[in-house]
């Protein structure tokens, strides 16, 4: 199994380019650490097994959290910022 963390990985392209290499080489994905954009990225990867996450997240039902229905990666600045 790979887990990279989408911190130190390089950003999106990069996470996604290890996990088109851990699947040629028949590797599942998980990943380090929780949140939309990481739960975005597992939901395009064919071989993605898990989202590592350190507590309970929105929306999380019976253990599984769904695909997001809104466009992008999920995660909105807030109006304030």
């Amino acid at each position: 199994m790979v887990q990279p963390d989408n911190r130190r990985a390089g950003g999106v392209t990069e996470w996604m380019e290890i996990a088109a290499v851990a699947d040629a080489f028949g590797l599942e994905v998980a990943s380090h650490g929780g949140g939309a954009t990481n739960l975005n990225m597992l939901l395009a990867m064919p071989n993605a097994i898990y989202m590592e996450t350190s507590g309970p997240q929105r929306g999380m039902v019976n253990g599984e959290v769904p695909a997001p229905e809104e466009p992008g990666m999920s995660s909105e600045p807030k109006r304030a910022a």
